[in-house]
């Protein structure tokens, strides 16, 4: 369990392209530093959008995390995975979520259909994250108002209080 390379495949390769590179010529920052940023968050976003993907195979692009990345990460990424599982099967009983989020880490074959819900989950979220902050912009001020913008969606969303940095 996360014990190799993980790879984006077509349009979600893109986006995840996009949402690590540099935000305009003149500068070398991006939205995530790296694809294992995007990987570590997209799950969460996906499911709180209530949004699942399929792999797209509708080009041959592609980008990468490292098997050694995905490694020292494990601890990490099996804590975000057991409680995405939490969530999302809820309705089950406890000894069934208890399966599914902690007993299964070295039955590759009995996880594989939850570690595709999961991986369904990330590339939702790689999209919303992509939707939001690109949406309808094509230079660095739109994406900062478009990241504004999501945030404070965000936080009306999932927060009492709306915050206002204006």
């Amino acid at each position: 369990m996360f014990d190799s390379e993980y790879v984006f495949r077509g349009k979600h390769a893109d986006m995840v392209k996009r949402l690590t590179a540099p935000l305009g010529a003149n500068i070398k920052k991006s939205i995530f530093e790296t694809n294992y940023d995007v990987y570590a968050v997209a799950p969460f976003v996906g499911y709180l959008y209530s949004r699942t993907a399929e792999i797209d195979h509708s080009s041959d692009a592609n980008t990468k995390i490292f098997g050694d990345k995905m490694m020292n990460e494990a601890e990490n990424l099996k804590y975000n995975y057991r409680i995405l599982m939490l969530l999302i099967y809820k309705d089950k009983t406890q000894e069934e979520k208890t399966k599914i989020a902690f007993k299964l880490d070295k039955d590759d074959e009995a996880r594989a259909e939850y570690d595709k819900v999961y991986d369904s989950y990330v590339r939702g979220g790689v999209e919303i994250l992509s939707e939001k902050i690109f949406a309808d912009s094509k230079e660095i001020d739109g994406y900062i108002m478009n990241m504004y913008n999501f945030m404070n969606e965000f936080n009306n969303r999932y927060f009492a209080e709306t915050v206002d940095i204006a």
